[in-house]
């Protein structure tokens, strides 16, 4: 019954399971086997040693040490928070580590100026070539546009040159045909002059073989 009527009265205290607390920058403190400065001493930790709670009573709390020893300290000698000392050297180690975070910020920093400052003038080289190739377009156009209106003024003068082969086909059909009607003409005029001329002297070489002569 007593056994029982101590647990209730230990849960009754308050007792604090998994929380930490730290030993004063002040001192050193012993760690008791109980609550009282005539119990045994099972160990020393020093200031700033971070000791597990497992139970507090009246004045004193019950710990573990980093080393697994457990026994009872005096509860105004620990403190909720590491002290002034080990937040220093955690402050110092944090700002050591943001000035070293700053500094690799600002090489970042610079490399993705440096990195803008390419890009800028890789853009300006793209916008230059740009402009080259559009005029090199527009001289391309001009000059398609230029062999077109060279096609098709070749074109036209194919077709008027074709027009000019007939036109010249005909005349020489007509002027061949003009030459042998003149052929013929003269061909015919040649026979009429001939027989006009025989009608002529047919009867003056009858009249020379008359014997009266």
């Amino acid at each position: 019954m007593r056994r029982y009527l101590g647990l209730v009265l230990c849960l009754l205290a308050g007792s604090v399971l998994a929380e930490t607390r730290y030993v004063t920058d002040q001192l050193s403190i012993m760690v008791r086997r109980g609550q009282g400065t005539e119990f045994a001493i099972l160990a020393q930790v020093k200031s700033g040693t971070a000791l597990e709670v497992l139970e507090t009573a009246k004045g004193y709390v019950k710990v573990r040490t980093p080393k697994g020893t457990e026994g009872w300290v005096i509860e105004r000698y620990l403190l909720d928070r590491p002290v002034a000392r080990d937040r220093l050297q955690s402050l110092q180690g944090e700002l050591a580590q943001a000035q070293t975070s700053h500094t690799q910020l600002e090489a970042q920093i610079a490399a993705l100026r440096e990195s803008e400052a390419a890009l800028l003038a890789e853009r300006d080289a793209l916008l230059s070539q740009s402009a080259e190739l559009s005029a090199e377009l527009a001289d391309i156009r001009a000059a398609a546009a230029s062999a077109l209106e060279v096609r098709e003024q070749k074109e036209q003068l194919q077709h008027q040159v074709r027009g000019l082969n007939l036109q010249i086909k005909d005349l020489t059909q007509a002027a061949e045909h003009q030459s042998a009607r003149r052929d013929f003409l003269m061909l015919g005029a040649g026979v009429l002059f001939v027989g006009v001329l025989l009608g002529l002297l047919v009867p003056h070489l009858g009249r020379r073989k008359d014997p009266s002569w």
